[in-house]
């Protein structure tokens, strides 16, 4: 009969019964991890739980090492994706596993070849996110009154009447410049452009995605195995993220024309700003504030939780986000605090950032590749949060492949 084990979210296997007690008798195996066999049917169990590895071991039994992993990889999961418990996971495991295999990665056994292909990986999935519009704000340096005139004007204004005055005439001429610059031959082809751009760049996220996630588990891997890492996968996750941004997108669009219809456009008409947000405005924003919570919510699992899923068991968006949806409901808690705790996280890295570097840090994000490069060890600690906390909730997730 073969047997399987996960050791350090690594299945291992198939292998002889002697040669699993090998590893209970030199410690690989420890009583808290998973063992299979075809008996077991659908279910692992924990190595403690079963009596065959309470037996003393025999002393010819040898250990066996996990196979060699490329990119060409095929799962080998006797667990289903869903309807298996899972242990409760910590994030604070979760930050501290992170943070050692980035420092693994990066800096034990660093070199240059591997910092710059996973940089080279990084700027993949984020292309064109962070990137400036130089067409846009072009555009908008275009339109923009004079600003040594206007801070000039704003400094002989001896009320605050006469500075709202003043900053709502040069709303009303920025307005009226860019109505003469944006004709409609102009918007059609701008955004006939940007459509192009943004399928494009999604799609090559989509498939950066999956680069990340096969250099987390192989910091050695060519560009070119990397890549092939997404083969079947960035389609599905391209075709997602892609119709759920238009949605999404045109969602705060429509809202965002509505508030300023009934909420800005009066208020440089000379009306009560505060009449303005009590009556339409106030719900206006309130369903703004649905729609991004929502957006940002959504792009958080499935980047942290359903790109591994589908990873680890090559399966599609729906599969994998099915299963990230049993999590939710079976650890809500857990959930709760995983989203919490990364937002604070994620706003105290950048705190910490604009501090250390005088503001420097928002620069570094603009810049194309060289944000993938000189921000390698924070964007790698956290794409491996949801890696790490994933593998306590369910280390049969991550299968063993060849």
């Amino acid at each position: 009969m073969n047997w399987y084990c996960i050791i350090n979210g690594t299945q291992r296997g198939p292998m002889s019964l002697d040669e699993l007690r090998a590893l209970v008798r030199d410690g690989t195996l420890k009583p808290e991890d998973y063992v299979w066999n075809e008996s077991f049917g659908e279910q692992w169990r924990r190595m403690r739980d079963v009596p065959e590895l309470a037996l003393p071991p025999p002393s010819t039994a040898v250990a066996v090492s996990a196979p060699e992993l490329d990119a060409g990889f095929v799962p080998v999961s006797p667990t289903p994706l869903t309807g298996v418990p899972g242990s409760r996971p910590f994030f604070s495991l979760a930050m501290q596993q992170a943070w050692d295999r980035m420092k693994a990665i990066l800096f034990v056994n660093a070199s240059f070849a591997r910092w710059m292909g996973m940089a080279f990986c990084v700027w993949i999935s984020i292309v064109g996110m962070h990137e400036p519009n130089l067409a846009g704000e072009a555009l908008i340096w275009q339109a923009e009154p004079d600003p040594v005139l206007l801070q000039s004007k704003i400094e002989a204004c001896t009320t605050l009447d006469q500075k709202m005055n003043l900053y709502v005439d040069a709303l009303n001429q920025t307005t009226e410049r860019a109505r003469e610059l944006l004709t409609p031959k102009l918007i059609g082809t701008a955004l006939a452009i940007w459509l192009v751009l943004l399928a494009i760049t999604c799609w090559l996220r989509a498939r950066g995605a999956f680069m990340v996630m096969h250099r987390w588990h192989h910091p050695d891997a060519t560009i070119a195995q990397s890549w092939a890492a997404g083969s079947g996968l960035g389609r599905s996750l391209f075709l997602f993220r892609l119709g759920f941004g238009i949605v999404m997108g045109a969602l705060t669009a429509v809202i965002g024309l509505d508030l300023h219809l009934h909420v800005f456009a009066p208020l440089a008409d000379g009306s009560a700003f505060a009449g303005a947000l009590a009556t339409r405005g106030c719900l206006l924003l309130l369903g703004l504030s649905l729609v991004l919570t929502v957006w940002i919510t959504v792009s958080i699992l499935v980047t942290h939780f359903v790109v591994p899923i589908m990873y680890w068991r090559r399966v599609g968006l729906l599969a994998a986000g099915r299963a990230v949806m049993e999590f939710c409901n079976e650890r809500p808690g857990a959930m709760t605090i995983y989203f919490t705790m990364y937002i604070i996280l994620l706003h105290v890295a950048l705190a910490l950032g604009m501090c250390c570097t005088c503001c420097c840090i928002s620069y570094l994000l603009i810049l194309p590749f060289l944000n993938g490069i000189l921000l390698l060890p924070a964007t790698i600690f956290f794409r491996g949060l949801g890696i790490s906390f994933l593998r306590q909730w369910r280390p049969d997730l991550e299968t063993a492949c060849r």
